[in-house]
């Protein structure tokens, strides 16, 4: 596997009886473990640099160290790795609708109907495009730091 981690983490239940909150244990498997193996990786349209694979365990073994935090409390470390991806997400959705409305609105002004720019053409849209452009061009930005912040 190409440009592939050293190792993964997994969420596994690890006591039904706990249910969700208590039963959860995050760990990590190193990719030379015995009995692990990641097949063939996935062609993708986007989200490229995640990669989509199948994971086989057949008798692995995960020693007691590669426990993230404590049995049984996976829950609070999957809720945080969501929390950071939310952010992620959202930056990288903000940074494609941006790259996308700079697109469109280039497009407009090159766009040639009639001898001018379709984006001389009246109409409430093109107005709207402007107030758009200049939330996304400085929102997009401050929203994405406070997130991470």
């Amino acid at each position: 596997m190409a440009r592939s981690p050293t190792s993964l983490w997994f969420f596994a239940v690890t006591s039904k009886e706990a249910g969700a909150k208590g039963g959860i244990t995050a760990f990590i498997v190193e990719k030379d473990f015995p009995g692990f193996r990641v097949g063939k990786v996935e062609e993708k349209m986007g989200l490229r640099a995640s990669h989509t694979a199948s994971l086989f365990f057949e008798d692995c073994r995960v020693p007691k160290e590669n426990v993230l935090g404590q049995v049984g409390m996976g829950f609070p470390v999957a809720m945080r790795t969501l929390d950071i991806g939310r952010c992620a997400l959202g930056a990288s959705s903000l940074g494609s609708a941006k790259q996308a409305f700079e697109y469109a609105l280039n497009y407009s002004v090159e766009r040639q109907q009639f001898g001018r720019p379709i984006c001389r053409f009246p109409g409430d849209s093109v107005q709207a495009g402007g107030n758009a452009h200049q939330d996304l061009r400085h929102g997009a930005d401050g929203l994405s730091l406070r997130l991470a912040g």
